[in-house]
């Protein structure tokens, strides 16, 4: 009976943390079978291995019709899948992938934007100024960041790699 309890207590506190999904889907397996109370309607199953599941996959998860156990284990496992392809679960990785648009400071990004240099003819800065990237060629409600928009013509149904007013680059 003390080891049925513990298990019970495991199985409620059980989370994927650095578990892949086949891992923690096994462990949930496992330790649902201590507790048929919380696993006995499929709803609920999905509802509790949900719940601990890590939140990027969860939130992708968020509004899919899923009807059955299996149906969520199989979408879990291939958000997982995707994202570890693109190399997007692992925090360092996210902070490289903005490196290459502004600058680092102490493992953030920096916002402030770099300071204009006057140019050859004695030019002076545009005035413009965005507040939300810090760039300088535009000001904030100009800004397409976080708008899943295109950010060369600003249209809603593609993004800039599928562009097509956008130039080729010469090669």
């Amino acid at each position: 009976m003390h080891l049925q309890k513990q298990k019970r207590k495991e199985f409620l506190t059980l989370r994927q943390g650095n578990l892949s999904v086949m891992e923690y889907a096994n462990h949930f397996a496992i330790l649902s079978s201590f507790t048929s109370e919380y696993v006995a309607i499929d709803r609920v199953r999905m509802l509790r291995f949900k719940e601990g599941l890590v939140p990027y996959i969860r939130n992708q998860l968020a509004g899919q019709p899923i009807h059955t156990s299996q149906e969520l284990y199989e979408r879990a496992a291939e958000i997982e899948r995707v994202k570890t392809k693109l190399g997007m679960t692992n925090p360092v990785n996210l902070r490289k992938r903005w490196d290459d648009r502004g600058t680092q400071a102490g493992g953030f990004l920096s916002k402030k934007p770099t300071p204009t240099k006057p140019g050859p003819q004695g030019s002076v800065p545009t005035g413009k100024h965005c507040t939300k990237c810090g760039r300088t060629n535009h000001n904030t409600v100009e800004c397409r960041v976080g708008m899943n928009r295109c950010f060369c013509c600003g249209d809603s149904n593609h993004l800039i790699a599928n562009c097509s007013i956008r130039p080729t680059p010469s090669r």
